[in-house]
């Protein structure tokens, strides 16, 4: 009985870091040397159809969730640019200097108003592209519709893959209810393929949550900084001096980068995901701690839907994350409506 279900976890082999890059189309030449049964179950055209929607879908939302983030992220870049480059010609323009230079002779002071019309030229024009920048990023992410052919195909692939272990199971159980080690073969290969791998992502997407919103948090630190240094020090010094206000202007670029990481985390949801992907690998962890004893029910010759119900466990919980990530993905999605109503308006 033990034996049985030691064979069968030796010919399914044990879980690798690098399983996620196995497409279900090669499962069948994956287990065709160790598992001869179960890659001719496999091979069935019903389980090659699914693989094939599902990697075509996976592959098509990768790519749109890619494009929709970096078009996002150069929206985010342009309006801080922009911002960075009107702090700029508002010293110009309040030509602060003029409260701590010397005496200039004519030939100087000619040549400190060149600089100044040219460096205004120069921030006029790095305005004018930045805000472009954003235009146009905004309108291509807006008419491919890349948020919406996100979300289409990454619900096709999530359907996929779950029928794709949910029908091989129940066609199996009610096909196979008497070849015992065929089950025991499933049984390790979905935990190995399925469950296993869905543990590793989300313990390692949390981890990279949480790098990513240390990251977020010294942007929102340094802008701090920036706005209580600049408008703090301009706003004690004006008192003494008024020309000294016009440095106040450089608190704009924190107040910017306070905006940019805030739109970043909005993007991200670093703060969130962390935790959620946290506690979804945790719950899966649970679910997996019952493995051996659905391959001990199956060894027992108990009722073969046990192996249902644990593949049925696990997808309750991929589904349940799956609908909150959705939710998730829509608020980034209304961020940058709003982000792109704000500068809209403010252009």
């Amino acid at each position: 009985m033990t034996e049985q279900i030691k064979q069968a976890e030796v010919a399914i082999g044990e879980h690798s870091s690098d399983d996620w890059q196995i497409q279900p189309r090669r499962f069948p030449q994956q287990l065709e040397t160790d598992t001869p049964a179960l890659a001719a179950f496999l091979s069935d055209s019903l389980y090659v159809e699914k693989a094939k929607q599902f990697e075509h879908a996976d592959q098509l939302a990768v790519d749109y969730q890619s494009q929709y983030k970096k078009r996002a992220q150069k929206m985010s870049s342009g309006v801080f640019i922009a911002a960075v480059a009107t702090a700029l010609l508002s010293i110009i323009a309040a030509d602060p200097l003029t409260a701590v230079k010397p005496d200039l002779t004519d030939e100087l002071d000619s040549i400190f108003t060149l600089v100044n019309e040219i460096t205004s030229l120069i921030a006029g024009l790095v305005i004018f592209v930045a805000s472009g920048w954003f235009i146009f990023n905004s309108q291509i992410l807006s008419q491919l519709r890349l948020y919406d052919n996100w979300m289409e195909n990454r619900a096709k692939a999530e359907t996929a893959r779950l029928l794709y272990f949910k029908e091989a199971a129940q066609n199996l159980i009610h096909e196979q209810t008497e070849n015992k080690q065929l089950l025991h073969e499933f049984c390790s290969f979905f935990r190995r393929y399925q469950l296993q791998v869905q543990q590793t992502y989300y313990q390692g997407r949390s981890q990279q949550h949480e790098i990513s919103l240390l990251k977020t948090a010294r942007y929102g630190a340094i802008a701090a900084v920036i706005v209580t240094v600049f408008s703090g020090t301009s706003g004690f010094l004006g008192g003494i001096d008024q020309k000294f206000l016009g440095f106040a202007a450089l608190g704009t670029i924190g107040i910017a980068l306070t905006a940019l990481a805030s739109r970043r985390e909005s993007i991200n949801q670093d703060e969130r995901n962390s935790m959620r992907y946290r506690i979804t690998a945790n719950v899966l962890g649970k679910v997996a701690e019952k493995y051996s004893s659905v391959q001990k029910a199956l060894a027992n010759g108990q009722d073969p839907v046990i192996l249902l119900h644990f593949v049925d466990a696990v997808h309750e919980q991929l589904s349940l994350e799956h609908r909150q990530w959705t939710e998730d993905a829509a608020q980034i999605n209304t961020a940058f409506a709003q982000l792109t109503a704000t500068e809209k308006n403010t252009s």
